[in-house]
């Protein structure tokens, strides 16, 4: 596979990406595919792997992922819940406590009797 560099349109910002690919037509494929239709500004390159720069974002194409079979997203889904209890938990346990803090507060507010 070589590096081919294009620059790519985003939400009306330029952004110049590097992609992996076999062919400049692969690259543009790929390009396409990740960004949208329109969105390829400049046509791929190709360049040397010493020209690289670290901060250029490189597209590596991907087997597409199987699809879970029903047994795995119902844990998925289970898992999910899991986590969105415990997050409800740990903000409902915050809440009390901010709640207790507030109310600790006022009683040291309030002016002291003596009689």
């Amino acid at each position: 596979m070589h590096a081919y560099t294009a620059t790519v349109k985003i939400n009306g910002n330029y952004i110049r990406t590097v992609v992996h690919a076999d062919s400049v037509t692969h690259a543009r494929l790929l390009l396409q595919y990740c960004y949208g239709m329109n969105c390829v500004v400049t046509a791929p390159q190709k360049m040397d792997e010493r020209n690289m720069r670290f901060d250029e974002f490189a597209i590596k194409a991907q087997k597409p992922l199987a699809a879970p079979t029903p047994a795995e997203s119902r844990i998925q889904a289970l898992q999910q819940q899991k986590e969105r209890a415990t997050q409800a938990l740990k903000a409902e346990r915050a809440r009390q406590k901010m709640a207790k803090a507030q109310k600790s507060l006022q009683q040291a507010q309030k002016p002291f009797n003596l009689s």
